[in-house]
């Protein structure tokens, strides 16, 4: 059926990320942000998202390289992003907050995000975050601006028991997989954010 009903149609986000990418990226419409980036454990593809175009990007890979001990000197990015790394943190996520913020630049922006209400995939998934939590993390590490929100809703369960958080939301907005994708409801989270702005 879905394929089906997808035949000339474009795609977006998979399912699971449709609405926190969507927040995402209205956000992107609104600041401006630049390189140089780094880019933690895999995480360019939100750089489009934010509308980053042309900049110099920076990896660091787990397990080459651990985000609670960035080998970069202080204040050495504009922006700093992670999709979906918090729950594997093995430490406190406080510690890894605060390093991604020492490496940034003043004025510069961190993006993360994480999950809330989802399953467990282990081994070496350790932490949960609503998005007070992300906001106090944020605060806590020396932010200034801070943004937080969450998306999912309760249908999002049946989803993950037929498999289908990784399937691709058509582009079309008549689409009900899509519409199904956009239903957000506050205490139901799956996936969560942050945008953290370091004083300038």
């Amino acid at each position: 059926m879905y394929s089906v009903t997808t035949v000339g149609v474009g795609k977006t986000h998979a399912f699971s990320r449709f609405g926190m990418y969507r927040a995402i990226e209205a956000f992107g419409q609104k600041h401006r942000f630049e390189g140089p980036v780094l880019s933690i454990s895999h995480s360019r593809h939100l750089l489009p998202l934010l509308k980053v175009e042309n900049a110099v990007v920076t990896d660091a890979n787990y397990p080459e390289i651990n985000i609670l001990n960035l080998p970069f000197p202080d204040e050495s990015f504009n922006l700093v992003v992670s999709d979906q790394v918090f729950e594997h943190i093995k430490g406190l996520p406080s510690d890894a907050f605060r390093e991604t913020m020492r490496v940034l630049k003043p004025g510069g922006w961190a993006l993360h995000t994480t999950c809330f209400l989802t399953p467990y995939h282990g081994p070496g998934d350790y932490w949960r975050f609503s998005p007070e939590g992300l906001r106090e993390l944020a605060l806590n590490s020396g932010g200034g601006e801070v943004y937080a929100g969450g998306h999912g809703h309760p249908l999002e369960l049946i989803v993950n028991v037929l498999d289908w958080r990784r399937l691709h939301v058509p582009a079309a907005s008549w689409h009900p997989l899509q519409k199904l994708a956009a239903m957000n409801r506050d205490s139901y989270h799956t996936n969560v954010w942050v945008l953290v702005r370091k004083p300038a």
